[in-house]
C-alpha cells in the first residue's frame, strides 16, 4: 500500500486524510512526504453559509506523528521531498474558519481578522528524527562521472536507518509534484529504492 501526506488527490493512491490509523501499515507499506506540499493543509466543508470550510489542520496531525514515528521504528519506509529546512511554510485563515483545536503545535501571527499560520516542512519528524532534515540538506557534494568528465553534485536522494530496519529517504526526486500523476509513478521510486544499494548516512 502507498500512502501520500501532501499530494493532490491521485486515482489508485490512498491520500491520508486526518483519521488515518498510521499504525495499521505494515513495513511492506510505504509513506510518501511531500514536505512543501499546500495539501497538508486539510479543509473541511461544514456548512452552505460562510464560513464555507473549516481549516481542519496540517497533516500530520500530533497523532499521526507518534503512529509515524513508530511506523518507522518498526521498519517502515517514508520517502519525502529534500526541501530548505529553515523554510518557514504560511497560509492565511480567516478567524471564523479555525478553531484553537485545530492549530495544534503551529506557530500564529493574528489580527483582527486573519490569521497567518507558519510551519516547517518537517515539522511531522519528532523526537530523535528532528535533525535528520538538515542532516540531509547540509550532507556534502560527491563526484560522479559524466563520460570522461568528473561532475560535482549533491546526491539526489540521502538515506537514514531507523530503529528496526526502517528508512527515511530524502530525495530531490520528489520535487517536481506535478510529475506525479498515477500509482506507477510512486511505484517506480518504491522499486528503485529498494533495488538500490543503500548507504546510510546516520541510524536513530
Amino acid at each position: 500500500m502507498i500512502v501520500t501526506i501532501g499530494f493532490n488527490k491521485i486515482k489508485s493512491v490512498f491520500d491520508a486524510n486526518p483519521k488515518f490509523d498510521f499504525s495499521t501499515l505494515s513495513s511492506n507499506d510505504t509513506i510518501f512526504v511531500l514536505a512543501e506540499g499546500s495539501e497538508r493543509e486539510k479543509w473541511e466543508r461544514n456548512s452552505y453559509f460562510s464560513p464555507t470550510f473549516e481549516f481542519k489542520g496540517i497533516l500530520p496531525t500530533n497523532y499521526q506523528k507518534e503512529q509515524i514515528y513508530h511506523y518507522l521504528k518498526d521498519g517502515g519506509t517514508v520517502i519525502t521531498s529534500l526541501v530548505d529546512p529553515e523554510k518557514i511554510i504560511s497560509t492565511t485563515i480567516c478567524k471564523e474558519e479555525i478553531t484553537r483545536q485545530s492549530l495544534n503545535d503551529l506557530n500564529i501571527v493574528t489580527d483582527e481578522s486573519i490569521i497567518d499560520i507558519e510551519y516547517s516542512p518537517y515539522n511531522w519528524l519528532i523526537h530523535d528524527l528532528k535533525d535528520l532534515p538538515k542532516l540531509a540538506s547540509s550532507f556534502p557534494n560527491r563526484c560522479y562521472e559524466q563520460g570522461d568528465a568528473m561532475i560535482e553534485a549533491k546526491p539526489e536522494s540521502i538515506s537514514f536507518q531507523i530503529g528496526n530496519q526502517g528508512v527515511i529517504i530524502f530525495t530531490t526526486l520528489l520535487n517536481n509534484a506535478t510529475s506525479f500523476t498515477c500509482l506507477k509513478n510512486f511505484q517506480i521510486l518504491v522499486d528503485k529504492f529498494k533495488r538500490e544499494s543503500k548507504e546510510y548516512v546516520a541510524s536513530r
